[in-house]
C-alpha cells in the first residue's frame, strides 16, 4: 500500500488501518469479542484515531483517559518526598 510521506497524517492513517486490520483478524482468529481503539498522537497534540467503536463508547473511554491522566499526575514522583 503506497504512503504518501510528504503527508504525515495520510501516512499515519495508512500505518493505523494496516495495523487495525491485522488485530482484527487475530482477535477473531482467537474468538475474542472486543473492538480495538487505535490512536497516535503528534508532536503538535493531532490525535489520529482508528475504530470501529460508538461515539457513546468514546465519550466513556475519554472520560477513562482523563481518570487516568489525573491518577498519574497525582502520584507521587520517584524521589520526591514532602
Amino acid at each position: 500500500m503506497p504512503r504518501d510521506m510528504n503527508d504525515p497524517t495520510a501516512a499515519i492513517s495508512s500505518i493505523l488501518r494496516e495495523a487495525n486490520e491485522l488485530i482484527c483478524r487475530r482477535l477473531q482468529e482467537a474468538r475474542l469479542m472486543v473492538s480495538p481503539v487505535l490512536a497516535i498522537v503528534t508532536p503538535d497534540r493531532k490525535v489520529i484515531l482508528r475504530t470501529n467503536v460508538s461515539p457513546e463508547v468514546l465519550r466513556w473511554f475519554g472520560e477513562d483517559l482523563k481518570n487516568i491522566a489525573e491518577k498519574i499526575g497525582a502520584a507521587p514522583k520517584l524521589g520526591k518526598t514532602h
